[in-house]
């Protein structure tokens, strides 16, 4: 039998620096169950995004169920993003769930360059971010 569940998603933006702090002007998202399938969606945009200290991974919290415990297991997505600067080399950025894990992280890839994940030095202290995307998941 096939189930189909909807709710809202909340993300917070966060990363390991103790000093990040973020003031929304959107935060908003949602998520659909199809038997073992996560749909989820994210809009968030801030207008204040400062920290002193820059460390750690971007990522956005609040996925409704961890992703499936699988070896190599990496779901990606599709994104549309603002404020954030990017490495040389670097042209994209894809949000990914990693096999077990219920947070979204962000991989910077690029022609010639390694796949890298996303940090808090990748946005200027002060700048305003923009992140809109979805991801599809297994659990």
């Amino acid at each position: 039998m096939l189930s189909i569940l909807s709710s809202i998603l909340v993300q917070v933006v966060c990363t390991e620096s103790p000093t990040l702090s973020v003031v929304y002007s959107t935060q908003v998202g949602d998520w659909t169950k199809v038997g073992r399938v996560i749909i989820a969606n994210f809009r968030i945009s801030t207008s204040t995004f400062t920290y002193t200290t820059s460390a750690g991974n971007l990522i956005i919290t609040g996925l409704p169920y961890p992703a499936a415990t699988v070896t190599n297991g990496v779901w990606a997505g599709a994104l549309v993003f603002g404020g954030i600067t990017a490495a040389a080399g670097y042209s994209q950025l894809t949000p990914q769930v990693t096999s077990g894990s219920s947070s979204i992280v962000f991989t910077s890839s690029g022609f010639g360059v390694a796949a890298a994940t996303l940090n808090t030095g990748n946005v200027a202290s002060g700048n305003t971010v923009v992140l809109r995307g979805n991801i599809i998941y297994h659990i």
